[in-house]
């Protein structure tokens, strides 16, 4: 610290300081007790008229300074005040509900029980393993959007949904010239239908979804209103600077992070803004999402159901309503809650996998 810095953080310090205030309170009263004894000389413009009117200006200079200081220092403590205020509205108005921790133990012991029965389970038959093993899958979407309905206080007239994308590879699908025709006539929001510059796609599990529109609360039956959808994960993401080839939502996911979607109505604005994408492909995004929104798919949250895999799939979680979880610090709050359940999920999809490769293998 230079010797001036250090100067200025001493007198700093003295303005400040409370002693400083007494000495300018007692250095006002001596001004008055001179001023009134030697009146007529410092009235007559003898010398003790300089020093008086040096002392009164150096008086007013140091209250001023002590004026200006302590104000300052009253708006920034009153600045952090506001600021401490507005994070802890923000705190409160994040956080989830009083009922919500007893809503989320019940449905975690009950899917664990129904998880560990499942993984225990020995069948001699691989397709009623399956068939019991996609069923425990859809119990845990059902878990996810009792979850979020709790977390969200059970808005009235909001039907939670949630679905599984799978991922597949390019190069797999190369090899099943079935898959990949299949796959292609699902393909959205790119220009020509073809795997060229491709990773691979993120393919819709229609039997590995879940909605409470359901009447049954218990039921497992997957989501009726879903259609099959395959989104494309590119190989690199070579772009122009600031935007990406990612589409916002599952792929935004698989690349980096949760993704929420407020409002689908906003998609192709995104799209527009963020992506390296053509004009046709913008409007096939506005099109898909206006005729969605009536489909429940008015808000959502995609995140990887194993985090340092993104190649097990990506989660959707979605609402027939805008600004499911409000915002970033609810995302975080919720995503890091449902960890438990992804590892549940994570673990039922390999054990999915390994009974369809068995089933394909006789």
């Amino acid at each position: 610290m230079s010797p001036l810095s250090r100067l200025f953080r001493i007198l700093d310090y003295a303005v400040k300081n409370s002693g400083f205030g007494a000495f300018l309170v007692l250095s006002g009263v001596m001004l008055g007790a001179i001023s009134s004894l030697y009146a007529t000389e410092i009235k007559n413009g003898s010398g003790y008229t300089f020093y008086f009117a040096a002392a009164c200006f150096l008086f007013l200079v140091m209250w001023a300074m002590r004026d200006w200081r302590l104000d300052a220092e009253r708006k920034y403590h009153v600045d952090k005040l506001d600021r401490t205020q507005k994070q802890l509205m923000e705190t409160v108005r994040t956080m989830p509900p009083q009922n919500m921790l007893g809503a989320y133990g019940k449905t975690y012991r009950f899917l664990s029980e129904h998880f560990h029965n499942v993984q225990d389970a020995q069948e001699a038959d691989p397709q009623i393993m399956l068939a019991k093993v996609e069923e425990a899958i859809r119990l845990s979407l059902s878990a996810l959007c009792s979850i979020i309905s709790a977390f969200e206080n059970y808005p009235s007239h909001t039907v939670y949904s949630a679905n599984i994308m799978s991922f597949r590879k390019t190069r797999d699908l190369l090899a099943l010239p079935a898959e990949k025709a299949a796959v292609l006539e699902r393909l959205k929001f790119v220009d020509v239908r073809s795997l060229d510059g491709l990773a691979g796609v993120l393919d819709l599990e229609l039997d590995l979804s879940f909605s409470s529109l359901n009447d049954d609360e218990e039921s497992t039956h997957p989501d009726t209103r879903l259609e099959p959808i395959a989104l494309p994960i590119p190989e690199l993401d070579a772009s122009l600077p600031g935007r990406t080839r990612y589409i916002p939502g599952a792929p935004t996911a698989f690349r980096d992070e949760p993704c929420l979607i407020a409002d689908s109505r906003d998609m192709a604005r995104i799209v527009e803004e963020n992506c390296d994408v053509s004009p046709s492909v913008v409007r096939a995004v506005e099109t898909y999402f206006h005729e969605q929104t009536g489909k429940g798919l008015n808000s959502w949250l995609s995140v990887r159901i194993n985090d340092r895999m993104p190649e097990r799939g990506i989660l959707n979680i979605h609402c027939n309503r805008p600004d499911i979880l409000v915002d970033e610090k609810q995302v975080y709050t919720y995503v890091n809650l449902i960890i438990p359940f992804k590892e549940m999920i994570d673990q039922l999809l390999q054990r999915r996998q390994a009974l369809a490769t068995q089933i394909a293998g006789g």
